[in-house]
């Protein structure tokens, strides 16, 4: 949340209006210094509250997938979606309407974790190293991130950074023992 806290930031948008899209718990929120408005999407609404979340009164969660967000969700200065793209039904199309949310000259920000190499084909006994191998094994490559631009997102910029551990800094193109990440910045015209 921290490194999306700080893409935002580095856009330089007064009090922008915000739509975080696989919001979890809207931690997001409570990274950013300034914004007019933020709405957190997540179809978990178990972990949806606004107890941890400064200026109550410009925050609404709403309960609804990305397949399935409503119409009461209006245009945004900023759509972000962190660690979930993965795991929409059909990335390229649900990206495509994102970008049809955006107000003129928006920002598109999606973050998540880029597979390299083959899928793992085997399955461990251990609840979480079965939770990592499936992580890897739906988490896009650079190829499936190059057609969803290509196709849903024109002119994006793609920017491929490695998880330190303690930092997450741009990709030096090796492999990351805590793994590598993709952000895509889409700005509309």
């Amino acid at each position: 949340s921290a490194f999306v806290a700080d893409k935002i930031a580095d856009l330089g948008l007064d009090t922008p209006d915000i739509i975080d899209i696989g919001c979890g718990e809207g931690i997001l929120a409570t990274l950013i210094d300034d914004f007019n408005s933020y709405i957190g999407i997540d179809p978990d609404g178990s972990d949806l509250h606004t107890n941890t979340v400064k200026s109550p009164d410009n925050v609404q969660f709403v309960r609804a997938s990305v397949e399935g967000i409503p119409s009461t969700v209006h245009c945004a200065d900023i759509i972000v979606s962190s660690l979930n793209v993965a795991l929409w039904d059909d990335p390229a199309r649900r990206c495509a309407e994102l970008r049809g949310r955006l107000r003129p000259s928006g920002h598109l920000l999606i973050v998540d974790l880029m597979r390299v190499g083959p899928r793992l084909m085997r399955s461990a006994d251990e609840k979480l190293s079965q939770f990592l191998i499936d992580q890897h094994n739906v988490s896009l490559t650079r190829e499936d991130v190059d057609a969803i631009c290509r196709t849903s997102l024109p002119g994006a910029d793609v920017s491929i950074f490695e998880d330190k551990s303690d930092a997450i800094v741009p990709s030096d193109g090796a492999t990351s023992n805590y793994g590598n990440l993709f952000l895509i910045h889409y700005r509309k015209a």
